[in-house]
């Protein structure tokens, strides 16, 4: 759960709004089979159900959620569709050679050598969202180089160990 709710909390903020509904297919991340036991010829017949995580995390963004209907197919390939449309609508957004750091592959050698975060050539992926950019921005006038580098990176610390969101909420 935890990685689809990153992808598409990371998805809508490149692309700068929510979509209203979301389509998925039969994950057992975001659906579950609402009877415990099944016979063979009933598993057609019944729909599964969204989990409580799955449908929380789309609330909390204000989408709908949509499942596909087992046994057709053609539902997965008009989600595959839909799925590959928002993708190249968020390339064209930021460009294609667009730098993707993902920053919890750093974050250890960060927090080893914080001072490294202030040459990093792609430092500026490393500003999740404005409030991280802000809180570093503030850091930067209130100490010195040195200790807003290591407070950052230890906002991204706990940020990579924990919720990115709640932190970000949080700043």
């Amino acid at each position: 759960m935890l990685t689809i709710r990153h992808g598409f909390q990371s998805s809508i903020f490149r692309l700068g709004h929510t979509p209203a509904t979301l389509s998925t297919d039969s994950s057992t991340a975001a659906t579950h089979k609402p009877v415990a036991q099944l016979r063979e010829d009933d598993i057609q017949a019944v729909r599964r159900v969204f989990n409580s995580k799955y449908l929380d995390m789309l609330s909390h963004f204000g989408v709908k959620p949509r499942v596909i209907t087992l046994g057709e197919p053609h539902e997965n390939g008009d989600v595959e569709s839909l799925n590959g449309a928002f993708k190249r609508r968020v390339e064209r957004l930021h460009g294609r050679n667009r730098a993707q750091i993902n920053y919890r592959h750093l974050i250890g050698s960060l927090s080893r050598k914080p001072g490294a975060l202030r040459n990093y050539r792609y430092r500026e992926e490393m500003f999740l969202t404005l409030r991280f950019r802000m809180a570093y921005d503030l850091l930067c006038e209130t100490c010195s180089e040195r200790t807003a580098d290591v407070e950052y990176v230890r906002i991204l610390a706990l940020a990579a160990n924990t919720v990115e969101s709640a932190v970000d909420e949080t700043l």
